[in-house]
């Protein structure tokens, strides 16, 4: 699910029972052919974010089984109604914060 920078969802978002989490999508800064970039929006971009994010999280715990993963996401979310999952905005935004050495 993408959503900007004011926590608004994305109108031409995905949306359905399997998406899980939210993420910035709209207006994110990405390269193009030719070697410039501009700014894009889309659901696409949102998962993204989470792709890296889990990746990060496997890195550091090898036998993260994809169960527990989305146990730490749900843990790290920014609620963005009622706890819970819900239609409009998934689980919530992921706030996970990656510490780069």
């Amino acid at each position: 699910m993408a959503f900007n920078s004011r926590r608004l969802v994305y109108s031409r978002a995905n949306r359905g029972d399997y998406i899980e989490f939210a993420a910035p999508g709209l207006q994110i800064w990405a390269p193009t052919p030719g070697g410039d970039g501009r700014y894009l929006s889309g659901t696409s971009l949102a998962a993204q974010f989470v792709s890296v994010l889990a990746a990060l999280h496997t890195a550091k715990a090898r036998k993260l089984t994809a169960e527990k993963l989305r146990h730490v996401f749900r843990q790290q979310t920014v609620d963005l109604g009622a706890k819970g999952k819900y239609p409009s905005f998934c689980y919530g935004l992921v706030n996970i914060q990656p510490k780069c050495v």
